[in-house]
């Protein structure tokens, strides 16, 4: 839902247009602002750990748009590039490791969550594993992998020369979804759709370059500088 994730960016660049203006005016670093919001998806996750889902949604709903801050700071002090790119996209993942770590641990604790199989997996799952720690794990990898495959089919396929500007559940739909679950604590259920549905954009994405001419041609072949740029500024949207 490409139209969602930029109304949620319009939003936030309304939004946080005066707090960037005033970290450019203090000398605040865009890098500086990309750690700062890897660290609070590391308060996020301990949030779930202590056991309090709803204070970590909301905190997530609050906290994860902050993510655009670093881009919007880069672009009007004039220090966009490569290595910040980067190193926000590195980070980017990592961050969502830890929100996802963060969730595994949840569900291990809360014995409400414990109780419920969600009827995404039917029967068949529900007898061979039932409500164990088992399937908890099985529903975060589910959902982590295919959110770093979502990312990373976009990484690629711009560092190629593909574009790659689609997909029903992009980070910002993500971490939105994840919130929501919180709140309204039903985590299982929405991480197994969260799965199907990541698993499913990933797939949309290679469809959509397969069909796409174009592109370098070589896979080991360098890639440019704005090829380069386009991938890292865009990884994970």
């Amino acid at each position: 839902m490409l139209w969602f994730e930029n109304l949620g960016r319009r939003a936030a660049q309304a939004v946080f247009s005066p707090l960037v203006n005033l970290l450019a005016v203090r000398g605040v670093t865009p890098n500086q602002v990309t750690w700062v919001g890897f660290l609070s998806y590391g308060v996020v996750a301990w949030l779930l750990i202590m056991g309090l889902p709803g204070t970590a949604g909301v905190a997530l709903a609050v906290l994860g748009p902050l993510d655009a801050i670093d881009g919007m700071l880069a672009r009007k002090t004039g220090q966009a590039g490569n290595k910040g790119a980067f190193l926000d996209s590195t980070l980017d993942r990592y961050a969502e490791v830890l929100l996802f770590l963060g969730l595994l641990c949840y569900l291990f604790q809360d014995t409400g969550a414990n109780n419920y199989t969600p009827w995404v997996f039917g029967d068949t799952l529900k007898r061979a594993y039932g409500n164990t720690p088992l399937l908890n794990a099985l529903l975060v990898l589910a959902a982590l992998s295919g959110s770093l495959l979502v990312s990373y089919a976009r990484s690629r396929a711009e560092s190629l020369g593909f574009s790659c500007k689609i997909g029903l559940m992009t980070r910002f739909e993500r971490i939105f979804f994840i919130s929501f679950a919180l709140i309204f604590d039903v985590v299982r259920p929405a991480l197994a759709l969260l799965a199907v549905l990541a698993h499913l954009t990933a797939a949309q994405r290679i469809r959509h370059v397969l069909k796409q001419e174009g592109g370098v041609g070589v896979l080991h072949m360098p890639v440019s500088v704005s090829a380069a740029q386009s991938a890292s500024l865009h990884d994970g949207k």
